[in-house]
């Protein structure tokens, strides 16, 4: 079986020459490489050309800045495998990632393959994320909600390229955040069986974090609030999953205002949850709120009280 090989690149010479050495030498090598360069200007076309050989199972593929998003929708445009797998072109793989990988869908049996992943910062692992070995279906997810935790990122997967095909699966070029697991979360609904593997051949290169942009606040926020309603939309309807949710998204939006009350002026964090804190949220955590793990005072605030103003000034105040 043929899988391809997507590698979106952006303005990442100097990181190149890792990632793409570390695909072409593969024990496995019944693969397709497909580089799709977004609108690089720093020489990274050039430095493409000089690392990859002319072979007829090599894609470079140069197309204006899309993001992300739009370049791996590109590659998927372009993939003719069996299997597709995602690579950042600041990241690399070990050299039995792809034969683990592919021989662990038993000839095809498996629509997802789910592998662990290692952080590494300035060549140092700092953290490793390993899955237990198991098989489950969607409608399991019921029992193994956790695994939701598993499926933010596509690093470390094997996608069934035909379900991609049959649903005409995209990533959504209107994220500039989380779109990794918003694929996964479309993924999941079409899937058949899924197989997490005991086997970590993914190399993820942390950069070092810089502060956010008010968009970037207003935006995370909001996507959060969307993901974890995508996540109830599986119709999963036990009342453990449900709770696990609820304490997802709860998460998810305490720790989104414990971030904006540090950069942002209170009105404008007040501003950011009236407008994307719905409905549909305030319902879930309120039906659940002697289920969330969290300090009263806390689940004031994510409950929107009309004093919600007050409590932010006096969190403010306390953590100066």
């Amino acid at each position: 079986m043929i899988i391809s090989v997507i590698v979106p690149v952006y303005n990442a010479a100097n990181y190149l020459e890792q990632c793409i050495y570390s695909i072409l030498n593969q024990t496995y090598q019944q693969f397709e490489l497909i580089v799709v360069n977004d609108g690089s200007t720093d020489g990274s076309l050039e430095k493409l050309h000089e690392l990859l050989p002319i072979q007829n199972n090599i894609k470079i593929i140069s197309q204006n800045n899309q993001g992300v998003s739009g370049a791996r929708n590109t590659g998927i445009q372009h993939a003719t495998g069996d299997y597709i797998t995602f690579i950042d072109c600041d990241d690399y793989i070990s050299s039995i990632f792809l034969k683990t990988l592919i021989e662990t869908t038993h000839n095809g049996e498996f629509d997802w393959v789910l592998s662990g992943t290692s952080y590494i910062q300035e060549n140092n692992e700092t953290r490793r994320l390993a899955l237990n070995e198991d098989i489950w279906e969607q409608q399991e997810l019921r029992s193994k909600y956790h695994y939701i935790d598993y499926m933010t990122s596509i690093h470390g997967k094997l996608y069934k390229k035909e379900i991609i095909d049959k649903y005409n699966l995209r990533f959504d070029i209107s994220m500039s955040f989380a779109e990794d697991r918003d694929f996964n979360i479309e993924f999941i609904k079409h899937i058949y069986k899924a197989h997490n593997i005991p086997f970590i051949g993914y190399k993820y290169c942390t950069d070092i974090p810089s502060s956010l942009s008010k968009k970037n606040y207003h935006y995370k926020f909001k996507n959060d609030c969307i993901y974890w309603n995508k996540v109830l939309s599986l119709n999963l309807i036990s009342s453990p999953f449900k709770i696990f949710v609820a304490n997802r998204l709860y998460n998810a939006i305490v720790d989104n205002i414990s971030t904006m009350i540090n950069w942002l002026e209170l009105n404008e964090v007040l501003h950011i949850i009236n407008l994307d804190y719905t409905k549909e949220n305030k319902r879930l955590i309120s039906s659940y709120k002697s289920d969330i793990v969290a300090p009263k005072w806390q689940k004031i605030i994510v409950a929107n009280s009309p004093s919600l103003y007050c409590i932010l000034l006096s969190i403010k105040n306390h953590f100066k």
